[in-house]
């Protein structure tokens, strides 16, 4: 076989991975990684700051359905909301610190992973233990999304006729496992690593 058709073969078989490489020498999957972790922090702040984690519908008599919910930081009676701020329980302290750990340790993996992305498209070397820190960040943000919703399921979800897990829950739940995924997927795909 002649050097131009194994040239040739080696072509063919290169991944696409491998042959579309943009801006700073990333692959696209390195993009999709920052992409899944903006996509994931954004769900986590949404689902934190909402209040929606857990939904109660009350229908009466006169068949008017009363819709009440409850998130970490707001309780609502139909459109009527209020700040929870008095008397508030340990386990809810408890959800609201782990809901704003989870945040910051998803801003964490997200800015590491452009800070990883800014550094390899002005040429400067980058160094291995930012992919590595930004995956621990979207690992941390699951343990902690996970701690959040174990916690609020205990407490606010024991029973009931009419309770429902609301879309707060929901978005903190996908963002929380969309984080690490985006943080292994950035430290799998990015190219030029350093040491």
């Amino acid at each position: 076989m002649s050097a131009k058709e194994r040239r040739y073969m080696h072509e063919q078989t290169v991944p696409l991975t491998e042959t579309m490489v943009l801006l700073g020498g990333q692959t696209i999957l390195y993009f999709l990684s920052c992409g899944l972790a903006a996509v994931g922090l954004v769900l986590i702040i949404i689902g934190v700051a909402t209040p929606e984690w857990t939904a109660i519908e009350v229908e009466y008599i006169d068949k008017k359905i009363l819709r009440n919910s409850k998130g970490l930081w707001r309780i609502c009676k139909d459109d009527v909301c209020a700040d929870i701020v008095k008397n508030k329980a340990v386990s809810l302290e408890v959800c609201e610190a782990f809901g704003l750990l989870a945040v910051l340790s998803g801003a964490s993996c997200l800015s590491l992973l452009l800070a990883h992305l800014i550094l390899q498209s002005f040429r400067k070397p980058s160094k291995k233990f930012l992919l590595t820190l930004a995956t621990l960040g979207g690992i941390l943000s699951a343990v902690f999304v996970t701690i959040t919703a174990s916690v609020w399921g205990a407490v606010h979800h024991t029973g009931g006729r009419n309770l429902y897990v609301g879309y707060s829950l929901i978005l903190t739940v996908i963002g929380g496992i969309l984080l690490p995924i985006s943080g292994v997927l950035g430290c799998l795909t990015s190219r030029n690593n350093r040491f």
